[in-house]
């Protein structure tokens, strides 16, 4: 049986100093139906189109 899980991964890059509340350059939020964590990152980043995830800050949420 597959068990899936769903998650809320966050893809971010280039947070902007001198800010009051955290601001990016880039985020984006991703609803994404997985197995587990490891996946659901990769799954993120595949519909974001990022192929060099060390630019990125990734988290699931």
């Amino acid at each position: 049986m597959n068990r899936t899980k769903s998650f809320i991964v966050s893809v971010s890059r280039g947070l902007i100093p001198g800010t009051i509340t955290p601001q990016y350059e880039y985020m984006r939020l991703f609803s994404v139906v997985a197995e587990n964590k490891n996946e659901a990152v990769l799954e993120a980043l595949r519909l974001a189109g990022i192929s060099h995830k060390e630019d990125f800050e990734v988290r699931v949420v």
